[in-house]
């Protein structure tokens, strides 16, 4: 959200009528549509995505998703008799324990928000950072490629007080963490499964995917933390220099710098604990694929079950389509396939996926709409 906008939107809503006037009146139709009567760009204060993208991204993650289980279902062939009889044997105890560890590992996600917003911001609440998170996997489960995951979380995090770098520098350092974790814990996954696991194999494709992730992961956390480095390697970078659009860029990097250093300053103890919660949201989101088999009645060792869903968060965490749907549930027969039966598979990529991805979405977007509620009213 650029800063005039919210600039804009701070002025109106302390100003007098008479400015609001003048600026134009806003329906409520027109705000939930995103647009103000007259102009095409989204309503100051209004979150960085159009009702539009909205609509683009939840269809599609409603067509891969039921593309992906159907594969699912056609590659296990388990037959309509034979599925209504195992959704007949579901224990009901375990499914409850999944959602309770979706609904923990939410409040462990607002929770490191919270860590690093607070310490550059002393008005920043606990439930701001709940509600970053909310805006966080809501858009980035409808939005198409996941790319109103990083425009929704900045926007609350300015509107909640935070400077523009500093709340870059904080969705920065937060990223890392969770970096850090998908990279570390998915090394570690993988060399347990490889010499623990005699029955685990993945494809060229997902093997070439976890390579990927890796690098990229490495790569992007010494960017991240060096933005010197991005500053150095940008092409041209005489011309860049010597442009307007340019300059403006390498002003925001040096102001991001200035923000990221109070970090490295003062701020160790708030990535320690950010990094340490980002490693617990990856442990819990694991346990919830070990809740899901005992709900299907498949007896399996936990921790290669929990190395298997590591792997499979890394791979889902880069997918660009919404929410990772469609390669999520695909992943389930390259990874669960030496755990889960194949009659079971389907049963199990359903449930799973619903737990670990579907009910954050639905929890997201019902705290979202809540919170846009109340601000169209204040």
């Amino acid at each position: 959200m650029p800063e005039e906008h919210v600039q804009r939107y701070s002025d109106l809503s302390s100003g007098s009528s008479a400015e609001r006037t003048r600026h134009g009146s806003v329906s409520f139709l027109d705000r939930i549509r995103g647009r103000q009567r007259g102009q095409g760009q989204p309503p100051a204060g209004r979150p960085p995505f159009s009702a539009r993208q909205l609509a683009l991204g939840a269809v599609l993650f409603v067509v891969l998703t039921l593309s992906g289980l159907g594969v699912v279902v056609w590659a296990s062939s388990p037959g309509e008799l034979a599925l209504l009889e195992i959704w007949g044997k579901v224990s009901v105890l375990p499914l409850f324990i999944a959602a309770a560890l979706a609904c923990t590992e939410a409040i462990l996600g607002g929770v490191r928000i919270q860590v690093l917003a607070g310490h550059v911001h002393s008005g920043f609440r606990w439930r701001d950072g709940m509600l970053v998170h909310f805006y966080n996997v809501f858009a980035a489960g409808v939005t198409p490629l996941q790319a109103g995951s990083g425009p929704a979380q900045y926007f609350v995090l300015r509107r909640k007080g935070l400077k523009g770098s500093r709340a870059l520098a904080v969705l920065a350092v937060n990223w890392v963490g969770v970096m850090s974790g998908l990279v570390m814990m998915g090394f570690l996954a993988l060399l347990y499964l490889q010499l623990d696991s005699s029955d685990f194999a993945v494809g060229p494709v997902f093997r070439g995917l976890l390579i990927t992730v890796f690098a990229f992961g490495f790569l992007a956390v010494a960017v991240t933390l060096s933005p010197g480095l991005f500053g150095r390697s940008l092409p041209f970078g005489g011309w860049v220099r010597r442009s307007r659009r340019g300059r403006k860029i390498l002003r925001s990097i040096g102001r991001y710098r200035v923000a990221l250093s109070s970090f490295a300053r003062g701020g160790k103890r708030a990535l320690a604990a950010n990094i340490a919660l980002s490693w617990c949201m990856l442990l819990t989101r694991s346990l919830i694929g070990v809740a899901i088999l005992a709900a299907i009645g498949v007896s399996a060792d936990a921790l290669s079950a929990m190395a298997r869903q590591v792997l499979q968060f890394a791979i889902i965490y880069v997918t660009p389509s919404p929410g990772g749907s469609g390669v999520a549930e695909l992943s389930t027969l390259g990874f669960m396939a030496g755990i889960v039966p194949p009659m079971l598979m389907a049963t199990y990529a359903l449930l799973w996926r619903a737990a670990a991805g579907y009910l954050a979405i639905v929890l997201g977007g019902f705290f979202v709409a809540l919170d846009l509620i109340f601000d169209l009213f204040r």
